[in-house]
């Protein structure tokens, strides 16, 4: 009986330590983590405001972060912790650019992402006699 008992005594004891030690883990500070900031700029060199931005990193499974760029293009993305990072940018009217590879950004790095002003395509889908088809969905990429 005394030896159950300073069995679940040690086991109380081990938790509370534990617990102790998760709970008085510091907030990262200033010097672990950073900014990315940069520029939404249109294919012309112009500033994109209101464009939505998304910033993953490669090494996290985390849901990605979100801004916005100002009035100028530019946006500030703040309490980043160390790694590499996809930053991709959408705006009404604009087309990103595709890649053929992701560019991955760090910390302190300056970004400058360049979206080209989208267009309108106009047509109409026809059979092999030249007659118009209706109801086709049709889809541009």
């Amino acid at each position: 009986m005394r030896r159950n008992l300073s069995i679940l005594l040690l086991a109380v004891v081990t938790c509370v330590t534990v617990r102790a030690q998760v709970q008085s883990s510091p907030a990262k500070t200033a010097e672990e983590t950073g900014t990315i900031s940069g520029q939404v700029v249109s294919d012309s060199g112009q500033p994109v405001a209101g464009a939505s931005l998304f910033i993953r990193a490669t090494n996290s499974f985390n849901t990605a972060r979100g801004t916005t760029s100002d009035s100028e293009g530019n946006f500030h993305i703040n309490n980043l912790e160390a790694g590499l990072y996809v930053i991709t940018a959408s705006a009404p009217t604009y087309a990103t650019d595709s890649l053929p590879t992701p560019v991955y950004y760090r910390l302190g790095e300056s970004v400058r992402l360049e979206m080209v002003r989208g267009g309108v395509i106009t047509g109409a889908v026809t059979n092999n006699s030249g007659d118009p088809i209706v109801g086709v969905r049709v889809r541009a990429v």
